[in-house]
């Protein structure tokens, strides 16, 4: 999936000696900060467009795009749901072009575990 969808965040692979030293870096995600123990706040780069094909037809990536994807992704049923265990709810900004995931309890593991390459952010369905 990844090497046809984007990410939020990816593990940098500049240095493949040491597997357990990798860096956490920005894709879709310009920055990200934890202002509190419990809010995870991604911002999105804004010179982001979907492909030049329908359904999208090369439209602008939005913040709400990225809590779509993640918001389905919370699910039990979906392989990664476990990973989204501390995720209340998430919240997207499209005029800042942020992304806010409220977390139930402190979750340091998240960007890590959201670099995993099942965590890519999909086309949303069309809408009718």
């Amino acid at each position: 999936m990844p090497l046809i969808y984007s990410q939020l965040v990816v593990m940098a692979t500049g240095d493949h000696r040491d597997a357990h030293h990798g860096e956490i870096e920005g894709d879709l995600a310009a920055s990200w900060e934890i202002p509190e123990p419990t809010t995870l706040l991604f911002k999105v780069h804004e010179d982001v467009h979907w492909p030049d094909s329908e359904p999208l037809d090369g439209r602008a990536l939005t913040a709400s795009d990225v809590q779509i994807s993640h918001d389905a992704y919370r699910s039990t049923a979906m392989p990664q749901g476990s990973a989204y265990g501390a995720v209340e709810h998430i919240e997207a900004d499209d005029r800042e072009m942020t992304v806010k995931f409220r977390l139930n309890e402190p979750a340091s593991y998240l960007p890590a575990q959201m670099t995993g390459p099942l965590h890519v952010i999909a086309l949303p369905a069309p809408a009718r």
